[in-house]
């Protein structure tokens, strides 16, 4: 059965949609040209096909719109401009380092602060302790470690340009400071004084207001140098103050004096006797060659060697036993400006004792040379600070 549509339907037939046939023509597409093109230079479209008799037309354009095309023009002409002024210059110059851009580290060690005194854009970031710094530790010579990190950055221009360095001594009228997060053991660590180095950023203490400062940004942030701490080093003050005198207010008070890394450096001098044992290794002697003549038998030169064998370990154990810790291998420190005074040792009259009365005497010589003596929370004030702004309560 067949359906009477497909019946009629024709596959041979000429469809719009199979062939070009019986569609209207297309218009010309619009020229490019902005005057209109002459009728004799058109090209005959698909609708008008050209008869085989016509030929072509021989009548010049029409002169009423000449066409030409554009010619390309100098920027000056060589004719009037002046030719000894205006030397072709060469593509490739040859490299001269002195007319080059510098490197980026270079351009970050050696860039100057904008402002006088010091003051200059406010770093980013606190600087980062080199190898050479952390290598020259011992342990339990916060102060000469202090002093020798003192040193290095005070010869550092990204330091010294960008930063203020203080160093501060930690203690208390007991000589018994309590200390958490120290890496000599887990928990408390009661030191009779401790050492630390702080940073403050010079452009953040020559403003006058301190109303765009928060505790948690890092370009406004003092920073705590500790070789001995489990914080990050360096931390923060304010993460420092709080990880290390976390029961500050349920014990004796603490104190800290702060002083100026230049002054610390000039003034600064320790024969390290305070690290001397108090017992007397005379006494020690009579007994150690007593015990070495008891075992030696033998013939007389034998007990001579074993005596001679004897009094050598003795000196390698005084030695050892001089000291409470091995002291550095370098020669014990003494500020130029303690050495011209004669000083040979200031470190426990001078720095770790805290003069705390109400009616201490205080003279300009000694706050200039030995600094300022804060309570916790003045210490916490002042590294705070905003120079210029309200006076932070200090101990003396």
């Amino acid at each position: 059965m067949s359906h009477p549509v497909l019946g009629s339907f024709d596959p041979f037939a000429v469809h719009p949609f199979t062939s070009n046939r019986g569609l209207a023509p297309q218009p010309p597409q619009p020229t490019g040209f902005p005057a209109p093109i002459p009728t004799a230079m058109l090209v005959p479209s698909a609708a008008a096909p050209v008869s085989p008799s016509s030929t072509p037309s021989s009548t010049p354009p029409s002169s009423q719109n000449p066409l030409h095309a554009p010619r390309p023009r100098r920027a000056y002409s060589p004719a009037s401009s002046n030719t000894s002024s205006r030397q072709q210059q060469p593509i490739f110059v040859p490299f001269r380092p002195e007319q080059s851009s510098p490197d980026l580290p270079d351009i970050l060690i050696k860039k100057k602060p904008a402002h006088g005194f010091g003051f200059g854009s406010e770093p980013s970031t606190p600087p980062i302790m080199k190898n050479s710094d952390a290598s020259a530790y011992t342990h339990c010579y916060c102060e000469e470690n202090i002093y020798l990190l003192a040193t290095a950055f005070a010869e550092r221009s990204d330091v010294k340009d960008s930063w203020e360095i203080s160093v501060v001594f930690i203690s208390n009228a007991g000589k018994t400071v309590a200390l958490w997060n120290q890496s000599a053991r887990q928990g408390v660590v009661v030191w009779d004084y401790h050492v630390i180095l702080v940073l403050r950023p010079w452009a953040w203490l020559a403003k006058e207001e301190s109303a765009d400062r928060t505790e948690n940004n890092a370009t406004t942030a003092s920073w705590v140098y500790d070789f001995d701490t489990q914080l990050l080093k360096p931390c923060t003050a304010q993460e420092y103050i709080a990880g290390t005198f976390p029961f500050h207010d349920q014990l004796p008070a603490d104190f800290f004096r702060v002083i100026p890394a230049p002054t610390y450096l000039d003034n600064f001098a320790s024969d390290r006797s305070h690290m001397v044992r108090t017992f007397s290794l005379i006494s020690l002697v009579p007994m150690r060659t007593h015990n070495a003549s008891l075992h030696s038998e033998g013939g007389p030169g034998h007990s001579h060697e074993n005596q001679k064998d004897s009094t050598l370990s003795l000196v390698e154990e005084l030695e050892n036993i001089r000291y409470i810790s091995p002291p550095p291998g370098y020669p014990a420190i003494c500020g130029p400006r303690a050495k011209e005074k004669g000083v040979k040792t200031n470190l426990m009259e001078a720095f770790v004792r805290m003069s705390t009365r109400p009616g201490a005497e205080s003279t300009i010589e000694e706050v200039e040379t030995y600094g300022q003596v804060f309570d916790l929370e003045g210490f916490r004030s002042w590294s705070q600070e905003v120079r210029g702004g309200s006076q932070v309560h200090a101990a003396r």
